[in-house]
């Protein structure tokens, strides 16, 4: 027993005073502990072992074992309930514990009506329980054991992580462990950190649920709001309700929640999210009904099973959703990942991708990222810049829109309506009709109805049902499609077709272009305004047409002329065809055709009235020649030789035999003259030489099969020196009969030119040339009568330059500077020399026969080859007249002679004959006519004079003659002088 004195105690017993020990104030003044000797009452201190005095309100007070009832009001400062012991609190109690309650094994129980008040109640053991029908103020902590809070009863904030219900009203919960059961009202927070909480009743408070509790809102049960971190478990149960729910554990709901907040972890609905729902992170399900929005971003997943209900959804990058079989959504709008297996109100793609293979009742917009359908979208279907729709095999679209930068893709098995495009789309499966304003759409499908092509390129390799109308600027090209509903191709625009049938295709518009390559069949007439064009780089493309009437239209057409291998572009007209045209060519090949004839270009089965206005393209060749030109019906490419050039080279040598020949072979050629008084059988020798200068131009015509004739113009040029030695006996058996043989030399020097346009160019020629020849010759005379006979053999050598001249394109023809002649020659001549008066007239015949060998000259540019000439046979006959008066000068030893001679020659051989050999290709021959019939005009003086001059000369003639060719192909002038010594 002490005595409290102070803040001291002194024993009762003690006499003397000890020293005085200060305690702490958070030390109970006194312990008690229950004995209960005398009944059951708190406050009776015969009840305790400090009998007679019970615990203060400083004192500590300890129920170990009995059922002490607090009745009153009383007050202690620590109560501590071991076991077996009970308190309880009456209807009339009102127990404080000014510290702490701790039940350690114990139980505490609080009646209706009664109250407790502690600074903190502990349950700390497994047996301890404490209920509560009253009310506790106070927090309450379960570390062990049971609390029970009943229907009616009030109590602070509670800790627990034992076993406890609230069927009344606690102030809030902090659930570490354990379980409980909240039928109640918890009027603040509950928090779940480990344990679990199962609430029907109502939480006024937030609720967190943290890592390792578990927090179910069960049936009738309502939470404010929600929530579950990472590693929390939270059920929100059919009949219950909860406000806005925050989740990153995992979480259900099948009542009524009012939002969702996942930011990870799973979230199952399968009842009523009143508002929004936002998936941050985790994964949501949802069977049940999202009132509000619904978004998902970046890393969460938000799935729509089947039979949920979501009103908009917005899935941001990087989130998933999922719109399940049976499920139905409103508007989605999508940069994530999503299906649709369900039905949803409308699509905005603007990310991402979604594959849609249920139904979008709405319209679909893509504005970027990839949609991918094999379900159905009701409404129309847009693609904007960047997006990518395609519509797969067995899916179904309303119209389509594609913008300029959109992807649209139909494949095989799916359907579309009016598919309307500007940017990049195909078709593999059916649309209902396309209109194309811009980009590039590829039909390799069917489309049932009309394709308009009013910009960008439509590529056809399927089926087009409807008309197909290309526009201005608009490009169709059809590469082995059918066009049944028929082809218009309008101002400006542009159709291209491959091995295609086409119907009802009648005109191609000013400014319209069609481009065909392969064999095409048009089942109509056609009107050409525009173009036509096969060119494609290979030649063998064909277009057949009904009729063709070209109004001023131009094709483009590709050739291959080489020679073995000829193709070209064709045209086949099963009718009629009319109008004025245009047509380019483009070679593809060598253009080695070097073999005369025509290549068919335009087969016309009826009447052909048109004509070509222009034609240019066909390949150019100095010597070949390839002209469009219309044969019968039919146009044709004529492949011809150009036979200007090889006449004017086969013209230069024909001139100039020719005139070479007549100033060698022309009668008395070789100048001998009889001896004047000279005595019987007088034998004496001679010689003469001769000069002569010529200048004459000669046409000569040039012709080949297959080819357009020319006609060379050459101008020959020459100047040349003869001698002759010959031994003569003069008045033989003294009856005036003479007769002489000698031989003869001679060398000419000249050039053949010839400067000609001829078609298209001009020829330039330059052939220097030289002949040399030796002959023999016999004379015979006798009073009025002379004639005289020859053999000659002559070589010439020439150095050829030939070019022709195209606008400033000079080519070289024929460079050849060792062409080589040689021809023999026999000829003869004979006359009678009448007196009328003082005049002689004496007329005179001649012939001369000769045979030519020509080398081989090449040609040098084009595709060359060889010129081979034909040996040429000459016979040349001639009759002439002349007039010549003798006058006697004083001397009476010599005599001037003034003449004038008309001469006519014709040429009876045939024409000189050469063949073109190309390098390639079959040889080609070619005629050059001779100098034919032409005319001479002769004016001249000869002199003689007797002499008796040193070495025996007896005699000396001179001549000095002007002749003039006269004929229609055959002009210019020769001089030549003679001089003989007789001896």
């Amino acid at each position: 027993m002490y005595i409290r004195s102070g803040t001291c105690l002194f024993p009762a017993s003690a006499i003397i005073a000890i020293p005085c020990f200060v305690l702490s104030p958070d030390i109970a003044w006194s312990q008690s502990t229950w004995t209960g000797a005398i009944n059951n009452e708190f406050s009776d201190g015969g009840n305790w072992d400090t009998s007679p005095t019970p615990p203060g309100a400083g004192d500590a007070a300890t129920v170990n074992a009995g059922t002490p009832n607090v009745t009153n009001a009383y007050t202690v400062d620590t109560l501590d309930v071991g076991s077996p012991g009970v308190v309880t609190v009456t209807a009339t109690g009102e127990l404080t514990v000014t510290t702490a309650v701790s039940l350690n094994g114990g139980s505490l129980t609080v009646d209706s009506g009664g109250s407790l008040t502690s600074g903190t109640v502990n349950v700390d053991d497994a047996a301890s329980q404490l209920s509560n029908s009253g009310t506790v103020t106070g927090a309450i902590t379960v570390n062990a054991g049971t609390f029970t809070n009943a229907t009616g009863a009030t109590a602070g904030a509670v800790t627990n992580a034992g076993s406890s219900t609230n069927a009344g009203t606690i102030a809030s919960l902090s659930n570490t462990a354990g379980t409980f059961d909240n039928s109640g009202t918890i009027s603040g927070t509950a928090t779940v950190s480990g344990g679990t909480v199962t609430n029907t009743g109502t939480v006024s408070g937030a609720s967190t649920v943290q890592n390792g509790g578990t927090l179910t809102n069960d049936t009738g049960g309502t939470l404010a709001d929600v929530s579950v971190a990472s590693g929390g478990t939270y059920t929100n149960a059919t009949g219950s309700n909860a406000d806005a729910v925050t989740n990153a554990g995992t979480s259900t709901n099948a009542g009524t929640i009012a939002s969702l907040s996942n930011t990870a972890g799973t979230f199952g609905n399968s009842g009523t999210i009143s508002g929004t729902a936002t998936v941050s992170g985790g994964t949501v399900t949802n069977t049940g009904t999202v009132s509000g929005a619904s978004t998902v971003q970046n890393g969460g997943t938000l799935t729509n099973d089947t039979g949920g209900t979501l009103a908009d959804v917005s899935v941001a990058s990087g989130g998933t959703y999922t719109n399940a079989t049976g499920s139905t959504a409103g508007a989605v709008t999508n940069a994530g990942s999503s299906t649709n297996a369900g039905t949803i109100a409308s699509l905005s793609n603007t990310a991402g991708t979604f594959g849609n293979s249920g139904t979008i009742s709405g319209t679909a917009t893509v504005s970027g990222g990839t949609v991918t359908n094999t379900g159905t979208v009701s409404g129309a279907s847009t693609v904007q810049n960047g997006g990518t729709l395609t519509n797969d095999t067995g899916g179904t679209l309303a119209d389509v829109s594609v913008a300029s930068g959109g992807t649209y893709t139909n494949a095989t098995g799916s359907t579309a309506g009016a598919v309307t495009n500007a940017g990049s789309s195909t078709n593999a499966g059916t649309i209902a009709s396309l209109s194309n304003t811009a980009g590039t759409f590829g039909n390799s499908g069917a489309i049932s109805g009309t394709a308009t092509v009013s910009g960008g390129t439509v590529t056809n390799t399927g089926t087009v049902s409807g008309a197909s109308t290309v526009q201005n600027g608009g490009i169709l090209n059809d590469n082995g499609g059918s066009l049944l509903g028929g082809l218009s191709v309008l101002t400006g625009g542009t159709a291209s077709i491959s091995g295609t049938t086409v119907f009802g295709l009648t005109d191609i518009e000013a400014s319209a272009i069609l481009n065909a390559s392969g064999a095409n069949t048009l089942g109509t007439s056609l009107t050409l305004r525009g173009t036509l064009d096969l060119q494609n780089g290979t030649t063998g493309d064909s277009i057949t047409v009904s009729g063709l009437d070209v109004d001023a239209g131009t094709l483009y057409l590709d050739t291959n002329l080489d020679e073995g291998n000829v193709t070209v572009d064709s045209i086949t007209v099963n009718g009629n065809m009319s109008g004025t045209f245009n047509v380019s060519f483009t070679e593809s090949g060598f253009a080695t055709l070097a073999t005369p004839g025509d290549t068919l270009v335009i087969d016309v089965s009826g009447t052909n009235s048109s004509t070509a206005a222009s034609v240019s393209g066909l390949p150019t060749d100095v010597f070949i020649q390839h002209d469009f030109v219309k044969s019968g019906q039919d146009w044709v490419i004529r492949t011809s030789l150009n036979l200007a050039p090889l006449s004017g080279v086969v013209g230069s040598l024909a001139t100039t035999q020719a005139v070479v020949a007549s100033t060698i072979n022309r009668p008395s050629s070789a100048f001998v003259s009889p001896l004047i008084g000279a005595e019987a059988d007088t034998c004496r020798p001679g010689t003469y030489t001769r000069g002569v200068g010529a200048n004459v131009t000669a046409e000569a015509e040039t012709t080949s099969p297959g080819s357009a004739s020319a006609v060379s113009r050459v101008s020959v040029s020459f100047k040349g020196i003869q001698l002759g030695v010959d031994y003569g006996c003069f008045n033989i058996g003294g009856n005036g009969g003479s007769i002489n043989f000698g031989l003869l030399a001679g060398i000419n020097d000249g050039k053949a030119k010839q400067d000609q346009t001829i078609g298209q160019g001009r020829i330039i020629s330059n052939s220097d040339f030289q002949s040399r020849y030796v002959g023999a010759y016999a004379t015979y005379s006798q009073g009025s009568f002379f004639a005289d006979l020859k053999a000659v053999y002559d070589a010439t050598t020439y150095d050829i330059d030939a070019r022709t001249v195209v606008g400033a394109t000079t080519s070289q023809f024929v460079q050849d500077d060792d062409l080589d002649t040689d021809r023999y020659t026999v000829s003869g001549s004979i006359g009678y020399s009448f007196s009328v008066d003082e005049l002689s007239i004496i007329p005179t015949l001649g012939l001369s026969y000769s045979n030519t060998r020509t080398d081989t000259t090449k040609i040098a540019s084009g595709i060359g080859g060889d010129i081979l000439f034909d040996d040429t046979e000459s016979i040349i006959g001639l009759a002439s007249l002349t007039f010549a008066k003798t006058i006697v000068l004083p001397d009476e030893t010599s005599a001037l002679q003034p003449f004038v001679t008309g001469t006519v020659y014709n040429e009876f051989g045939k024409s000189i004959k050469a063949t073109y050999q190309p390098t390639s290709g079959a040889a080609t021959p070619t005629s050059t006519q001779n100098a034919g019939t032409y005319g001479e005009i002769s004016v001249g003086l000869n002199y003689f004079s007797i002499m008796d001059g040193p070495l025996g000369l007896r005699q000396l003639s001179a001549s000095l003659r002007g002749d003039i060719p006269v004929g229609e192909r055959i002009e210019g002038t020769q001089i030549v002088g003679s001089l003989r010594l007789q001896f």
